[in-house]
């Protein structure tokens, strides 16, 4: 189980890519990423945003990288077009409102959180990351709501 505030693993899957060449490139940048040379990973997820723009686990993925180094202004920026591209990207919107969690923007963060455990309920960890963002959003009712999602998975 992923702890609660823990950005999602890279996304192993595809989405938005144009042939099998974005797919070749995106599995070796997942690849770079899960044995940690984010370098890499980095240089490999532009080159697939570069070649297919619309692939939403790319923009995720370089999202995390960036959200790991402390860039959170390009991280949000990365994924929020995750987000766009695919409406049902359940990681993509858990990612999205973490970041504005770490930014401080609680409240913003709250629909996106909701929005993930919508398309992925069975997270209990995100269940509890939406918990504390709506408890820091003086919503105390909606927080113990959440929490106790978390607590039945």
């Amino acid at each position: 189980m992923v702890p609660p505030g823990t950005l999602s693993p890279p996304a192993r899957k595809r989405s938005g890519g144009r042939g099998a060449a974005p797919d070749v490139g995106f599995q070796a940048a997942v690849r770079l990423h899960i044995a940690g040379d984010l370098s890499g990973a980095e240089r490999a997820y532009r080159r697939v945003i570069t070649d297919a723009p619309r692939h939403a686990p790319a923009h995720n993925n370089l999202g995390s990288i960036l959200a790991g180094r402390g860039e959170l202004g390009a991280a949000l920026a990365c994924y929020a077009t995750a987000a766009e591209l695919d409406a049902n990207y359940a990681e993509a919107f858990h990612n999205f409102g973490l970041v504005l969690v770490m930014t401080e923007l609680q409240a913003d963060a709250v629909p996106l959180l909701e929005r993930a455990v919508a398309l992925d309920p069975k997270r209990a960890a995100w269940w509890s990351d939406l918990g504390n963002a709506r408890a820091a959003s003086h919503d105390p009712a909606g927080a113990i709501d959440a929490f106790d999602r978390a607590l039945t998975l």
